[in-house]
């Protein structure tokens, strides 16, 4: 099973007397969260680790509609003009709150409780989200986003943040340990679709625009295989494989 086998791994370069922050990074549609989740799960369940999931995009400063603003400004309207696209243009659309982001891994990792606001809602992609952290004792942790809490019990307490941009230097290296969950171009857009007809509102993905994104982000946020301790291919959802694992970076 690959949790368990993904759980030795981790164990044999972790403390288990301390806690500690584990980063799951992939490029989107890579499955990276649904592998957090479902791993998370069974180290809770199996091993009584308190796993904690954590989205890095809650720090995103850019709401949907000021992605959608500039991507319409940026990259669709030069594509139907057949003007050159400036390659550069996701870092308008695509910004993100690291100091903040340092602090409350940070705080985590230390076990102090914080509040904070106006983060970016996972789901509706608005600028509203609350969310609360209390350590209650040693072995608790209550964790809130807006109305919904959730209470994670057992010792010691694994961070596991799953965000593609993990790999960013200055802070890569507040993690304890990083898995690449890596998937084809070819597969992951299959998987963005999927998620993109389930909307409400259901969308078709826009050819190139994805592409676009990633090629900026990949070279802004280091976002390689290379800089994992483990790399897992995520190809078949049903089927995922450690490929390799490195006791250093």
């Amino acid at each position: 099973m690959i949790y368990e086998e993904l759980f030795r791994e981790l164990r044999n370069f972790l403390d288990l007397d301390s806690d500690s922050l584990i980063a799951l990074v992939g490029l989107p549609g890579s499955g990276k969260s649904t592998l957090s989740i479902n791993f998370g799960k069974y180290a809770q369940e199996q091993q009584g680790i308190a796993c904690i999931p954590f989205e890095g995009d809650i720090y995103s400063t850019s709401s949907r509609e000021n992605r959608n603003a500039m991507i319409e400004t940026h990259w669709r309207t030069p594509v139907r003009e057949g003007r050159t696209i400036d390659l550069d243009w996701p870092r308008q659309a695509y910004h993100y709150n690291i100091p903040l982001l340092s602090e409350h891994l940070q705080k985590f990792k230390r076990r102090e409780n914080f509040v904070a606001r106006g983060l970016c809602h996972p789901k509706k992609k608005s600028l509203d989200l609350e969310l609360q952290v209390k350590f209650l004792d040693d072995s608790t942790v209550d964790v809130k986003l807006d109305n919904e809490k959730s209470t994670y019990t057992g010792h010691p307490t694994w961070l596991l943040a799953d965000w593609a941009l993990f790999t960013k230097q200055g802070v890569r290296e507040k993690f304890d340990r990083i898995v690449y969950v890596d998937a084809s171009f070819d597969v992951r857009a299959a998987r963005i679709q999927e998620r993109l007809s389930k909307l409400p509102k259901p969308i078709k993905r826009e050819e190139g625009l994805l592409e676009s994104i990633e090629a900026s982000q990949i070279h802004d946020f280091d976002i390689y295989p290379d800089l994992a301790h483990i790399v897992i291919d995520n190809n078949d959802y049903s089927n995922p494989k450690i490929i390799s694992v490195k006791k250093v970076l």
